[in-house]
């Protein structure tokens, strides 16, 4: 192409081909990979700028590309003449830009320039891939001082500093809060989306329950900057705030924000406690498709829940896509996902924060999924909660069966499931291989929390089922599931199949399991375990068991009868002999990575022997006889 073809371009192919140079092709995650660990990982970068310097044709594409996404202000004190300002190192290497006078408005004429093309201030959460920019740069951070000396500018002049700014992340060290009440002189009606985040390193956020703090220390800040923000709601697409400690005034004012709110796209009001009014209007938001919120002050009574529950379903949560909940019961999440209409809900994440759930909620929360207009879309799902029994306390809770998990079958597109749920589990065999048969590209799947059921139970999974989700998910890394270990109960043609395919591959067949969780799986003979389990995966670093945390729970218990019944206390004759064999079963799950590396070097040896024809198929014989 000649260079009046090439300056005959339309101006968006230049800016693409700059934008390309810097960040690389911003879908391709092996681009950004390559770009992190190339030798000059700033070429692009370096392009860019000098075609900023030396073009003309690409010098507007170039100059926007390069000054559209800034980690700080600070990296616009360039264009100011060089006596406003002086910079210096601080002991945790951030490089501090403080403006030593008065400005004036002849001072900013570059500045302004540069600041109009400024889309986007901020990093969030060490999450957005910033290495595109020289370390150096990253590190670069303005006072306090120097954003007030700005912020007065643009108030005496009527201008703002960055008029077309449409991503604002305000932390500490890119925007303090203190500086909040000038925000409106910072963005103007091209903001779509804001994020807030303040931490408190003494103690973090308080999920305790309770209500909002009476006073938070610089309450009024952060109010003052919602109040400056409500005015742009309307065009809000992204809100997300980060606080630790929350207010009542802080807490009315952010949801004051959120019902000004009309084309919401995604929500992360992070501890904030959500508001009945609030969750009402969210759930009419047409273009709403991430929700993550918390409620754990008691405001959503079963009154309130059942006015919820009466809404026409027609008309609520439309597009929503994922939705992540801190709850302190689960029948708030049962009218949300009964009220979700949306074809296309990826993943729901469900926490139920230090609060037991009666037995037949879990019922009703696992039938509410029958109502989803397409489960089918569904990919990700995470609860968290534990279970009691509400009619007969003391008694074991009802057990989660395959009756209540069958409708998540409908997704064939599900590659992450996990339910931390405290309380029995009564599946076997035929479901996992209904499981594996569903769900062909999972990864994680965790089933069950830790619920002791005594030492004579006996779980109706065997190693017919480990078999099969070994063999049949190939993408399989973390698996939390309790099974019988014994190998009597287990297929011998499966087995001899598994053996076989083994010794026909060379173990490629093999599956690579970062972790696996096996709850209170019994362990008698701890080599045969080792032996199928290194015929299934490759040695496996991480296997946990509950058997420690079970012993210190029954001991616990112990103590505190023992401190309740005083000189009436009876200790119990068996406890000594339970824990002792609880710790043999620890022990033998911790230790289990020690016999499948010996195996896999005993494997390799062999291999090499059969390769000189030195090794006969007894090896094969001797196998088997390992898992008798």
């Amino acid at each position: 192409m000649d260079t009046l073809s090439f300056e005959r371009l339309p101006a968006d192919v230049h800016e693409d081909i700059c934008h390309w140079l810097v960040h690389g092709d911003s879908d391709s995650p092996d681009a950004k990979s390559s770009r992190k660990h190339s030798n000059d990982r700033y070429s692009g970068l370096r392009a860019v700028a000098a075609l900023a310097r030396t073009s003309r044709t690409l010098h507007e594409s170039a100059a926007d590309i390069l000054w559209e996404w800034i980690p700080n202000l600070a990296l616009l004190f360039y264009t100011l003449p060089r006596e406003c300002y002086t910079t210096e190192q601080t002991e945790d290497r951030t490089i501090a830009f403080e403006i030593i006078r008065q400005l004036q408005d002849a001072d900013l004429v570059r500045f302004r320039l540069y600041a109009a093309r400024v889309n986007k201030v901020g990093v969030w959460d060490y999450t957005e891939d910033f290495s595109f920019l020289p370390r150096k740069v990253q590190a670069y951070a303005s006072t306090h001082n120097s954003l007030l000396e700005l912020c007065r500018v643009a108030t005496v002049n009527g201008w703002r500093l960055l008029p077309n700014l449409t991503t604002l992340a305000c932390t500490e060290e890119t925007l303090p809060v203190s500086v909040s009440s000038h925000l409106p002189h910072l963005f103007g009606p091209s903001l779509r989306e804001f994020k807030f985040e303040q931490h408190n390193l003494d103690k973090g956020p308080a999920l305790d329950g309770t209500f909002p703090t009476a006073h938070v220390e610089g309450e009024e800040n952060i109010v003052t900057m919602l109040v400056a923000l409500r005015p742009h709601a309307a065009q809000l697409e992204r809100l997300n705030i980060r606080v630790d400690d929350s207010s009542p005034p802080m807490v009315e004012a952010f949801w004051d924000v959120v019902l000004s709110c009309r084309n919401l796209v995604a929500l992360d009001s992070g501890y904030f406690p959500l508001t009945p009014a609030a969750l009402h209007h969210l759930a009419h938001l047409p273009l709403l498709e991430q929700l993550h919120f918390a409620s754990l002050n008691g405001a959503f009574t079963k009154k309130w829940i059942l006015e919820f529950e009466s809404l026409l379903p027609s008309e609520t949560f439309p597009r929503l896509h994922t939705s992540y909940m801190i709850l302190v019961n689960l029948d708030l999440a049962t009218a949300i996902v009964n009220h979700i209409t949306s074809p296309s809900l990826r993943g729901l994440e469900i926490e139920i924060h230090r609060k037991r759930v009666p037995s037949v909620t879990i019922h009703r929360f696992f039938h509410s999924f029958c109502r989803l207009p397409d489960i089918s879309a569904l990919q990700w799902f995470h609860l968290r909660c534990t279970v009691f029994c509400h009619d007969s306390p003391g008694t074991s809770p009802a057990p989660i069966t395959d009756k209540m998990l069958r409708p998540f079958l409908a997704s064939s597109r599900i590659d992450f499931f996990e339910l931390f749920v405290e309380c029995p589990f009564d599946l076997d065999d035929a479901f996992i291989a209904d499981m594996v048969r569903a769900w062909p590209n999972i990864n994680n799947l965790r089933l069950g929390g830790s619920y002791p059921r005594g030492v004579g139970y006996v779980p109706e999974v065997t190693w017919n089922g480990i078999i099969k989700m070994a063999r049949g998910w190939p993408g399989l890394k973390e698996l939390s599931v309790e099974f019988d270990t014994d190998l009597s109960r287990a297929s011998a043609t499966r087995l001899e199949e598994v053996l076989e395919s083994n010794r026909m591959n060379r173990f490629k067949s093999r599956r690579t399991l970062d972790f696996m969780h096996v709850g209170l799986s019994k362990v008698e003979n701890d080599m045969a375990v080792a032996t199928l389990l290194s015929e299934l995966f490759t040695p496996i670093t991480e296997i946990h068991s509950d058997w420690y945390d079970l012993a210190m729970q029954e001991e616990a218990e112990e103590q505190r009868r023992m401190e309740k019944e005083g000189d009436a206390f009876q200790p119990d004759p068996q406890l000594a002999e339970r824990v002792a064999l609880y710790a043999t079963y620890h022990d033998r799950w911790c230790s289990m990575e020690n016999p499948m590396r010996h195996i896999d070097l005993i494997r390799r040896q062999e291999g090499v022997m059969v390769e000189h024809g030195a090794l006969d198929s007894e090896s094969d014989d001797e196998s088997m006889s390992s898992l008798d």
